[in-house]
């Protein structure tokens, strides 16, 4: 047998120092990789296809101004919400966790008041009005509707129960998806209205830029989609 040549000795060399490198993955070479991936798509971004059948709510500074402060009355997004539904949105998504009561609800105000005598027949009445939640978790229900939660490194809290269902075969995919002990969840009445549930999270790269986001995740040992995939 022939002895191998110089250029395949060198070319072997190469290869086993290249998977080398990107095993350890040190981060001079974690660097490079993602500069030469973001200078990839700084030159040939990803053009909008307009046939695809997204469309984005944006609450940004126009809205800001037209509507108001952030956040919101409830039930200005349960009427978001019922607006989509009436145009015919076939799935409505609200990237929001709404964790704690809605401020504005007229419940919210008698209880501020409470100690106002003068105010007394004026908060009765509020009193016995249906909650901003309510109404939203009327249009919610009503709607194809995603809400979403957020998984946490800490904290105990149950998450509410998927709405996903999985078939797994092979190894047991939680070993290999992110995972989170705990969770922020919308409120228990909202998200008890949605038809899905799914993860906000994203998880940045080293130099805390977000190039990709993960379809399932784990929370307190219970598998999740994503709010894209359950989407």
């Amino acid at each position: 047998m022939r002895s191998p040549s110089v250029h395949a000795l060198l070319a072997a060399a190469l290869l086993f120092v290249a998977v080398l490198l990107r095993v350890a993955d040190p981060e001079p070479v974690s660097r490079l990789r993602l500069s030469v991936f973001d200078t990839y798509l700084d030159l040939s971004p990803r053009a909008l296809d307009a046939s695809l059948p997204v469309r984005i709510v944006d609450i940004d500074d126009a809205s800001l101004a037209r509507i108001g402060q952030w956040p919101w009355p409830r039930t200005r997004l349960a009427e978001i919400v019922d607006r989509l539904k009436a145009d015919g949105a076939r799935t409505i998504t609200l990237d929001l966790i709404l964790a704690e009561p809605d401020r504005w609800s007229a419940s919210e105000f008698a209880k501020l008041f409470a100690t106002e005598p003068d105010l007394a027949p004026l908060i009765d009445k509020a009193a016995a009005l249906p909650s901003n939640d309510e109404r939203l978790a009327a249009a919610i229900r009503s709607a194809q509707s995603i809400i979403g939660l957020a998984g946490e490194t800490a904290g105990d809290d149950a998450p509410p129960k998927p709405h996903a269902h999985f078939a797994i075969a092979g190894d047991d995919p939680l070993q290999f998806v992110p995972r989170f002990r705990g969770t922020v969840q919308s409120l228990t009445l909202l998200t008890d209205a949605a038809k899905g549930i799914g993860a906000v999270n994203w998880l940045p790269e080293r130099d805390q830029v977000v190039r990709r986001v993960p379809l399932l995740l784990s929370i307190a040992g219970t598998l999740y989609p994503s709010l894209p995939l359950e989407t």
